[in-house]
């Protein structure tokens, strides 16, 4: 025995079905197919041909910048672009090329992204490169050519660039030397030109313009003409122009005049079916299912209380749908909860290692230091009494003596340095302001600032004062490490940003401060962030670093019971965040 919403169903489908068949007496489908597949066989090649004319258009443009962007005499120019003989070759070769290759404009463009020379043909007028430097540092980090498209006022220039390589590098590996564009405008002779080889009509537009035009001719397709349309993309791969082509359609009135005869009588039809169908579907079916759906869009059993009542299908349907929902909000609380535990458990995990790892290179730290900086006295000394009895005529004795004490001296503040890590020192609590500490820090670092151009950029937070509980010296100590080690990842000048802000934890209701240091170095890799923590790592050469600063660093603020994050990538600098917890005042 068929259930309820089945028998709706058997009924919905013998209306379909019924008006299918009526349907079908009036249609001769062998007619209709055969005219289908005429008009999809003419489009077809229709597509065909549109796409190999605008492609042969296209070589003109691509054959011009691959023939003169591995010259070696391009490569001259570029780099040296007021040498008068560089000058001389551009005029007799670019500017010689582009009727040949049926080009209007052409430019070069430097590594810096200036233009360092520009011809056009005698029929145009001078312009200048049209993408902007911004556009043109993405266009080719992922290849050496580009074709695109590009408005200038209201002419359209279909542009093709490529990266300029000396002429033994014709496969393009070595680093490109510049850049060399040249452009072809889509003016009335142009579009002229491919209407004639298309024999259609066509037209340019904004894509806006034509996206409620390709709607309109998608319902008049087939009828008497056939529609094409071809993004033309811009430099970010976003379509800035619409071609539109139409082309008549030869069995098109065959077509009109073969549907004219039962047009009529299946709207006719369509109009009592659709009237019979909402009336049928409307009550019996989609009432219903519209609340379960708006019940399960809005998560919000409420609107099914009432159906749950129902003895029907949809009355059961609502009551598991009821109790689906309490148990999915159950289950998201008791999920929510163990990630939060998990998280927890991992995080105490983490600081538990590196607090075990410090502890334990601290202590062996601390032997092996005062282990040999008793012998490193004895050398001291001794070469000093070396000197004394060593003639100071001796050049080459005396140069040898001072490469022994220079070395012995330097392992010493190593030692010293070793012996400060392994020491844990009492921390003196005081109120600080947050911006005053990184204030003082700066000023303590400004001799690592001016071993290098740097730029200090500073974004504090102002509208309330920010609160730390620390010990200042050693807050201090570690912001001059990060300092220190934002220098040393900048090679000749650079940019450091150090940014304050204020976060509120909504769930504890408690404030954190945020600080941010970030610079504009080399960057480092993932393999590389995971050690820069431990003690003794360290990416400087081997006299230029003991790998100690950083570990000191986080020590010193997991003591401040203080968070420490880096985020970095080759060749995009490097940023710490610490987040401190604080307390605002008015400013």
């Amino acid at each position: 025995m068929y259930s309820k919403i089945q028998l709706k169903l058997f009924f919905m489908l013998l209306l379909v079905i019924s008006f299918l068949s009526v349907a079908v007496l009036w249609i001769s489908r062998s007619q209709q197919q055969q005219v289908f597949l005429s008009f999809q066989d003419q489009k077809k090649q229709m597509e065909e041909i549109i796409s190999g004319i605008l492609q042969l258009k296209e070589k003109s443009l691509y054959a011009l910048t691959f023939d003169y962007t591995y010259w070696d005499e391009m490569v001259a120019f570029v780099l040296n672009p007021t040498d008068p003989q560089g000058i001389q070759w551009a005029q007799e070769n670019i500017q010689g090329s582009l009727t040949t290759f049926g080009v209007q404009h052409a430019w070069v463009m430097s590594l810096g992204h200036k233009e360092v020379y520009q011809t056009h043909d005698d029929k145009s007028l001078a312009m200048p490169f049209p993408v902007s430097v911004a556009e043109l540092e993405k266009l080719f980090q992922n290849t050496h050519f580009e074709h695109f498209f590009v408005w200038v006022d209201k002419d359209l220039l279909e542009v093709r660039g490529a990266t300029i390589h000396p002429s033994s590098d014709i496969e393009r590996k070595t680093p490109a030397q510049g850049y060399f564009f040249a452009a072809r405008l889509w003016n009335k002779d142009m579009m002229d030109e491919l209407a004639s080889l298309l024999r259609s009509e066509l037209s340019i537009g904004f894509p806006a313009a034509f996206s409620a035009e390709r709607l309109k001719v998608a319902g008049a397709e087939g009828i008497d003409k056939m529609y094409f349309f071809r993004e033309l993309k811009g430099p970010g791969n976003q379509p800035v122009a619409i071609l539109r082509i139409e082309k008549p359609f030869l069995l098109g009135d065959y077509m009109e005049k073969f549907s004219a005869g039962y047009r009529k009588v299946f709207l006719s039809g369509a109009f009592i079916f659709i009237v019979i169908f909402f009336l049928f579907g409307f009550f019996w079916i989609s009432r219903p299912l519209i609340k379960i759906s708006q019940a399960l869009s809005t998560e919000d059993s409420t609107t099914l209380q009432q159906m749950s009542q129902s003895h029907s299908e949809f009355g059961s349907l609502s009551q598991l749908i009821i109790r689906f929902f309490k148990q999915k909000e159950k289950l998201l609380k008791e999920i929510i909860e163990r990630r939060r535990t998990q998280r927890k458990l991992r995080e105490a995990q983490t600081q538990l290692l590196q607090s075990e790892k410090m502890v334990a290179v601290g202590q062996l730290s601390s032997g092996i230091a005062h282990e040999i900086k008793n012998p490193l006295a004895n050398i001291l000394l001794a070469v000093d009494c070396l000197r004394q009895e060593i003639p100071s005529a001796n050049i080459s004795a005396n140069r040898q003596i001072d490469i022994i004490r220079k070395s012995a001296i330097r392992t010493n503040n190593i030692i010293t340095e070793l012996l400060n890590f392994a020491r844990e020192k009492r921390i003196s609590i005081e109120r600080k302001s947050l911006n005053e500490t990184v204030e003082e820090a700066i000023r303590l670092a400004d001799q690592y600032f001016r071993t290098k151009k740097i730029t200090l950029e500073r974004y504090y937070y102002r509208e309330k004062k920010i609160v730390i509980s620390i010990d200042p010296l050693l807050v201090e100590q570690a912001l001059i490490n990060l300092f220190s080690n934002a220098v040393d990842a900048i090679d000749d000048k650079g940019t450091i940003s150090i940014r304050t802000s204020v976060r509120e934890n909504t769930q504890n209701n408690k404030l954190f401060a945020i600080l941010e240091i970030a610079d504009t170095g080399k960057g480092m890799t993932p393999e590389i962030q995971k050690k820069i923590f431990n003690p003794f790592f360290t990416t400087k050469e081997i006299g230029f670093g003991t790998g100690l600063g950083l570990s000191n660093a986080y020590m010193i603020f997991r003591r401040h019971e203080a968070d420490i994050e880096v985020k970095s990538e080759p060749g995009q600098g490097t940023t710490f965040t610490i987040t401190f917890p604080c307390r605002t005042e008015q400013a």
